[in-house]
């Protein structure tokens, strides 16, 4: 089994924000699960955080002879877990296992997901849920995303967070022995790179969308779009050279 962790790079955003059909058929996950001959799953979401990713790697019943590709995010997206007896009609609960299957809902329905794991429910928090609050209909939702950013969005932290959650997530992946493969998909910053630099992770001074376009480490993510149909299937090559 390939497990695929990640955020919209890896769930294929622009498939679902722009209705291009196909979405799953046509992603990297797919392509590259072909090419080697594998189940697979890709449990990624819009707006995952590294938190929701360490906490998948350490909940997930993933088996010595198992693969796990892991895009790791930005650092101030944060997940918060949801009392049950809390949640309201309107607010949209996917179960994990079919994250994968959201193809039919709106993006902005997409965007305000409450995530069952087994007997827990969690929310994902991130800065392009203020651009649209607007359009949020779910109050839990809202009302989570304004308290986040005034209380909580000191990115300091969650850099230094995110070097606990790393470093947790590769301990439980080379515990179990697995093969795995970690890298950032688009340009994310991080305060201190060197701390990436082990032989699972790939492209530390840059990232995936950068080597599929064959910029190197000069892009600027705020002009950078999701992959074309085209450029997962090179992200699908890449991915299968370094596996192999």
């Amino acid at each position: 089994m390939i497990y695929y962790l990640g955020d919209s790079f890896f769930f294929g955003w622009n498939f679902i924000r722009f209705s291009i059909p196909n979405r799953k058929e046509s992603i990297f996950s797919h392509l590259l699960s072909e090419k080697l001959g594998c189940e697979y799953k890709n449990l990624s979401i819009p707006g995952s955080s590294n938190y929701r990713l360490c906490r998948l790697v350490n909940f997930l019943d993933i088996k010595k002879d198992d693969i796990v590709i892991l895009g790791w995010s930005a650092c101030e997206r944060i997940e918060i877990g949801i009392p049950k007896d809390t949640l309201l009609p309107n607010d949209f609960v996917v179960d994990y296992n079919n994250i994968d299957n959201l193809d039919s809902h709106s993006w902005i329905k997409i965007m305000q997901l409450v995530e069952k794991t087994g007997n827990i429910y969690t929310r994902q928090i991130y800065p392009t849920m203020m651009r649209n609050l607007d359009r949020v209909t779910s109050p839990n939702t809202r009302k989570a995303t304004e308290l986040f950013y005034h209380y909580a969005s000191d990115i300091p932290y969650h850099q230094q967070m995110f070097k606990i959650l790393f470093n947790s997530a590769v301990h439980r992946l080379r515990t179990i022995g697995c093969k795995f493969l970690m890298t950032t998909t688009w340009d994310v910053e991080f305060e201190d790179k060197e701390f990436l630099n082990i032989p699972e992770y790939l492209f530390y001074k840059s990232n995936l969308a950068a080597e599929v376009r064959g910029k190197g480490d000069n892009i600027n993510e705020r002009d950078l779009p999701y992959f074309s149909i085209k450029e997962h299937e090179v992200a699908a090559d890449i991915l299968y050279q370094y596996l192999k």
